[in-house]
């Protein structure tokens, strides 16, 4: 599961170099006083859920479900009479979340199969932050130690 995880940080740092931050997600759009201990654009990886299935004794398949939380905050909010340089920033979030999911969507290594993204969702909250949580999938072997 951590090498999934390393993974996928390192290749968001490779492929979606306008992330200023990549990190675990330890909470740091959650549990903050003045402002998030992050740069922006960011994407903060976590577990979201591992299901397992048995497959021979010994030897179980694992399907995890990870989140990426994409957040911004512009500091233009654009509306239709605003510059086309003002609305394109404000909505780069959406540019940025295309990115992702393309840099993701069929990778794999050896220690894990092709990740598929399942769904985009819009976290709603009071300040100027705009936020996404893009849920993907992948599977991969896991051995007992007594199998």
């Amino acid at each position: 599961m951590k090498e999934i995880l390393l993974a996928v940080m390192q290749r968001l740092k490779e492929q979606v170099p306008e992330l200023a931050y990549i990190s675990e997600d330890w909470g740091q759009m959650d549990y903050y006083n003045e402002a998030p201990p992050v740069k922006f654009p960011c994407a903060l990886i976590s577990v979201n859920r591992i299901s397992f299935e048995s497959e021979t004794w010994g030897v179980r398949r694992a399907r995890l479900t990870f989140l990426v939380r994409i957040a911004d905050c512009p500091v233009l909010m654009a509306n239709m009479a605003a510059p086309a340089e003002h609305r394109q920033r404000a909505f780069a979030i959406f540019d940025l979340m295309e990115q992702v999911g393309n840099c993701l969507y069929g990778f794999e290594t050896e220690a894990f199969n092709a990740i598929e993204q399942q769904e985009v969702t819009r976290y709603n909250r009071d300040d100027a932050i705009r936020e996404y949580a893009m849920t993907f999938t992948t599977e991969y072997g896991v051995e007992s130690e007594e199998g």
